[in-house]
């Protein structure tokens, strides 16, 4: 019975300890800065690592989110402009939702919070979307 017990509490540790990371965005937090030491490739890692919390909490500061907001994020919204681009070579100036939900997911972002966030339509396929829209809905899937 002790085991039992022993389980259930490491268990409980588990769950707690999963539930505080996410609500902190840790995850979110060391995968960017991750992301963003491997971009970069500094020849002082620490020092660089330093200089990114710094520049998150400034922003936190500012009112800004710090970790999953899109200034935080690797792609700019040039980049999303070029991946529309070369996912429209014909120039026809839009997107299929299903173009677009597949691309949010190959950039390795989450077509469902664009879909919360109201600015993709997931269950109409035929629904075309231009550039500025494709951005909105990028920024809003990080």
């Amino acid at each position: 019975m002790s085991g039992s017990s022993s389980s259930d509490s490491s268990s409980d540790r588990r769950g707690s300890s999963s539930a505080y990371l996410q609500q902190h965005g840790i995850h979110e937090l060391f995968e960017y800065l991750c992301s963003q030491l491997v971009y970069h490739k500094p020849k002082d890692p620490r020092a660089f690592l330093a200089k990114e919390m710094r520049q998150i909490q400034e922003q936190r500061a500012a009112g800004g989110k710090g970790t999953g907001s899109s200034a935080l994020s690797l792609y700019t919204t040039d980049d999303f402009s070029v991946l529309f681009r070369m996912l429209d070579p014909l120039n026809q100036g839009a997107l299929s939702s299903k173009q677009v939900a597949k691309a949010v997911r190959d950039l390795g972002l989450d077509p469902e919070k664009a879909a919360t966030a109201g600015t993709l339509d997931l269950k109409t396929e035929d629904k075309k979307y231009d550039v500025q829209a494709f951005t909105r809905i990028c920024q809003a899937a990080q």
